[in-house]
C-alpha cells in the first residue's frame, strides 16, 4: 500500500508472486499500471472490497493479477441497489469496485464469496479483457448508474446472479 501511495502518476508497479493479504481495501486514486508476476494474488477476508478504483481523471490498469474476496462467513452479501453510487464499499466484498475514472483489467482473475466480482458505478468505465470471473456469490460484473463496462474474451462462470448485468446504466457490452 505504501508503494502505491509513493508512486508518481503513471508509474508501473510490479506485484511480486505470492499471496498478498489485505486488511483494508487497496484504493487506487491516480493513473497507475499494476502488473502481477506469475502467481501474484491480492486477497481480502471480511466484508470490504479488495481493490477500489477512484481515479477521477485517470486510468488504472491491472495486468495479470488474481483478486480474491474470501468473505467472512462465505454467505451472500446483498448487491447494491440501482441508486447506489457509493462504490459498494458498505455492501461488502467485491473483488474490484470501479467508482471513478477508467479501469482496465487484463488477464486477471476475479472471485468473491462475499458478493460480486466487479462493480462499476457512477460514471466510471471498466474494461475487462481476457479475464476469468468466477465463484461469485452475486454478479460476475454489475454495472450501475451512468457507468460503462466492456467485457471481451472473458470466461464468466459460477456466479450466484447474472454473469454481466446493467442496472439503469450507460451500458454493458462485450464479445
Amino acid at each position: 500500500v505504501q508503494a502505491v501511495d509513493n508512486a508518481p502518476r503513471g508509474a508501473v508497479l510490479v506485484l511480486s508472486d505470492g499471496v498478498h493479504v489485505l486488511t483494508s481495501p487497496l484504493v487506487l486514486t491516480k493513473s497507475l499500471l499494476v502488473q502481477g508476476e506469475r502467481g501474484a494474488r491480492l486477497v481480502a477476508s471480511g466484508k470490504h472490497s479488495v481493490v477500489i478504483i477512484d481515479a477521477a481523471d485517470g486510468e488504472v490498469a491491472l495486468l495479470g493479477v488474481e483478486i480474491e474476496q474470501r468473505g467472512s462467513d462465505g454467505g451472500n452479501a446483498a448487491a447494491p441497489g440501482a441508486s447506489d453510487t457509493s462504490g459498494a464499499m458498505s455492501s461488502g466484498g467485491y473483488a474490484v469496485v470501479v467508482r471513478n475514472g477508467v479501469c482496465r483489467l487484463l488477464h486477471c482473475g476475479l472471485s468473491s464469496s462475499s458478493s460480486g466480482c466487479c462493480f462499476v458505478s457512477a460514471s466510471a468505465t471498466a474494461e475487462l479483457r481476457c479475464c476469468h470471473v468466477r465463484r461469485a456469490s452475486a454478479h460476475g460484473v454489475l454495472v450501475s448508474g451512468r457507468a460503462r463496462a466492456i467485457v471481451s474474451h472473458c470466461h464468466i462462470q459460477s456466479t450466484g446472479a447474472a454473469g454481466v448485468e446493467g442496472w439503469g446504466c450507460g451500458g454493458a457490452g462485450g464479445s
